[in-house]
């Protein structure tokens, strides 16, 4: 998700070292707690946003819940919607990003 912010046209010029978020939770979060949010790089989306059990096919997750820290998911067994928060240092405030996964 990272990758497809930056090199999208009109966003990717305005981020060089983006951070994401969904609600209250931190998915990815450079300088001082990059550490501790970096093992999210390796995860998907599905999975962060409603949780193992849901990503795996082991049903759908509630709105807010699993790994999603509140910020709103919804499932619907195959769409997953999201507003994820990236920000980034050369931004002139943070940047919300409507998320939709299929299948």
């Amino acid at each position: 998700m990272i990758e497809a912010v930056k090199a999208h046209p009109s966003v990717g010029p305005r981020v060089a070292h983006p951070s994401v978020s969904h609600g209250s939770e931190n998915l990815y979060v450079r300088g001082a707690l990059e550490e501790l949010t970096r093992g999210n790089l390796d995860r998907g989306m599905r999975e962060l946003l409603l949780g193992p059990a849901a990503a795996a096919g082991g049903g759908a997750a509630a709105a807010g819940s699993g790994g999603g820290g509140g910020g709103g998911a919804s499932d619907d067994g195959t769409r997953v919607s999201a507003t994820l928060t990236v920000n980034d240092k050369q931004l002139a405030a943070p940047m919300r990003v409507r998320l939709t996964l299929c299948g």
